[in-house]
């Protein structure tokens, strides 16, 4: 599985590509260091992505599904959105958020829906105010 993670500070990004259940179980089984504040979800939020094992180790604040509007997948699925949900993480969807920014200084992270401009704040630092 391909995946690439990014730290920066107390923040740190796991892009997970098209990894699936069988690919986030051999990452889990080598002892990856997977924990990460965003994750960009796998294979678009697929039934076969984001098992509740892999988001345990993820333990992700913020989860950004890349999704086209009405795909013929039916991405993402429910019980994936589901997981997500139950791992704690603020789920972003590019079919009805449209672009996700992400930007950080290491102590917080913006994130801004670009369809209606709205940014949320996410505080990594206790003692950050945010």
């Amino acid at each position: 599985a391909t995946l690439l993670r990014v730290d920066f500070g107390l923040a740190s990004v796991l892009l997970a590509s098209d990894v699936e259940a069988l690919g986030e179980r051999a990452l889990l089984e080598a002892g990856v260091p997977l924990g990460a504040t965003v994750l960009k979800v796998g294979h678009h939020g697929a039934a076969t992505s984001s098992t509740a094992a892999f988001l345990a180790a993820v333990r992700p604040s913020v989860a950004i599904v890349s999704v086209g509007a009405k795909n013929p997948y039916g991405h993402p699925d429910a019980g994936a959105l589901a997981r997500l949900a139950a791992a704690g993480a603020r789920v972003y969807r590019t079919d009805r958020d449209g672009a996700v920014l992400v930007e950080t200084d290491g102590r917080a992270l913006s994130v801004t829906r670009w369809r209606d401009r709205t940014v949320e704040r996410v505080c990594l630092d206790p003692e950050t105010i945010c």
